[in-house]
C-alpha cells in the first residue's frame, strides 16, 4: 500500500490533511492530541538535546494544550519541549517511515490570468478590476476561459467562452471543485494571480 500527504494544516483543534493513497486522493479531518515533553526524574527513553531526560505529556485536544502551555509558561524549572507547530507534529506521528512519493499522482497545476488595468496596475488585495481571462494547464490539456472571440487551431487547447465576468468566474470555480490540483505553480502566482483570485471570487462576486 502506497500513502502520503501533500498538505497538512492545522484549524482549531482539527488537522486537514490532503494526500493520496494507492493513486486515489483523499481528504482527511483528524482530531489530534499532541504530544509534549517535561522534564522528568524518572526512567526515561526521552532526552533533550543537551541530554536532559523528559517525559511524554498529552493535555488533550490542540487548544487544551494551548491552554495548558500558558498556564505553565511562568513556573519555574517547567520547561515544555517538542513540536508546538502541531501539523508537524501530526505528520511526524503518522507518517514515523520514509515517505515515498509517487510523483506521476500529483496533480500539478500552472495558472495564469489576465486582468483589465484602466486605472494602473490592479492590486491583488482589492482586486477592484475585472479578470478578462483565465488559462490552466495540467499536463498536457490547457484550459482557457475568457469573453472575447478565439480562434483556436490546437487540439489540446479548450476555449470556454463566456457571457460575462462572473460566468468566467462561475465556470472557473466549477472545474477547480473537480479537478482541485495538489500544486499550483506559474509566473508570479503566489503574489498576483492566486491572492487576486480569491479576493475577486470572494469579495466583489460574491461566489464564494
Amino acid at each position: 500500500m502506497s500513502k502520503f500527504y501533500t498538505n497538512v494544516v492545522c484549524l482549531g483543534n482539527y488537522i486537514f490533511e490532503r494526500g493520496i493513497e494507492d493513486g486515489v486522493p483523499f481528504d482527511d479531518k483528524h482530531e489530534f492530541k499532541p504530544t509534549l515533553y517535561i522534564p522528568t526524574t524518572t526512567k526515561t527513553d526521552w532526552h533533550t538535546l543537551d541530554d536532559k531526560p523528559v517525559g511524554p505529556v498529552q493535555w488533550g485536544t490542540i487548544k487544551e494544550t494551548r491552554a495548558a502551555m500558558k498556564r505553565y509558561e511562568d513556573v519555574e524549572n517547567m520547561k515544555i519541549y517538542g513540536h508546538t507547530n502541531y501539523n508537524y507534529s501530526f505528520i511526524a506521528e503518522t507518517y514515523s517511515e520514509t515517505i515515498n512519493y509517487n510523483f506521476k499522482d500529483i496533480k500539478v497545476m500552472f495558472i495564469d490570468i489576465e486582468v483589465a488595468s484602466e486605472h494602473g496596475f490592479p492590486d491583488p488585495l482589492y482586486a477592484n478590476e475585472e479578470v478578462t481571462a483565465i488559462t490552466i494547464k495540467i499536463d498536457d490539456d490547457i484550459q482557457v476561459w475568457g469573453c472575447s472571440e478565439f480562434k483556436n487551431n490546437k487540439e489540446n487547447i479548450t476555449y470556454n467562452k463566456c457571457g460575462d465576468e462572473r460566468q468566467l468566474l462561475e465556470r472557473f470555480v466549477m472545474y477547480w471543485q473537480q479537478n482541485c490540483p495538489h500544486v499550483i505553480t506559474g509566473w508570479n502566482t503566489k503574489t498576483f494571480d492566486t491572492p487576486y483570485l480569491v479576493n475577486r471570487i470572494t469579495f466583489s462576486m460574491g461566489i464564494c
